[in-house]
């Protein structure tokens, strides 16, 4: 009958009409989940950067931090050196010093003795002297 075909007509509109409207949701979603995944990509790629920078940053600041010490330590060698270059000029000349005092106070010890042998021997001779 006309009206059963006009009513199976009907139904099949309503439900492609449906069917498109579904199918443009789906369309929709499936827009939204390729955004979505190309904004996730996007920000994974930003979060590497973002890493690889601060990584590098790291790497930077620790590279500054250890050449002020490598200088700093490098600084205090050196003066430690100087110092015990001066405290072995220092101990140099004392000793020096101290070795011309000893051959100073021997020096004077031989004259003396020199002296009393000296003294001895004319005593020696004039006691010995024409008889």
């Amino acid at each position: 009958s006309k009206a059963n075909a006009a009513k199976t007509a009907a139904l099949e509109e309503n439900f492609k009409q449906r069917e498109l409207a579904i199918m443009s949701e789906v369309e929709a979603a499936e827009a939204k989940v390729k955004e979505f995944e190309r904004k996730n990509v996007q920000t994974v790629s930003e979060m590497k950067q973002q890493a690889n920078k601060d990584i590098e940053e790291a790497l930077a600041s620790a590279r500054a931090k250890f050449a002020k010490e490598k200088e700093v330590l490098t600084r205090k060698i050196d003066e430690e050196r100087r110092q015990s270059r001066l405290e072995v000029e220092r101990e140099k000349k004392r000793f020096q010093e101290e070795l011309k005092s000893k051959e100073l106070a021997l020096q004077q010890k031989n004259d003396k003795l020199i002296d009393e042998i000296t003294l001895e021997f004319r005593r020696e001779i004039k006691s010995r002297g024409p008889r």
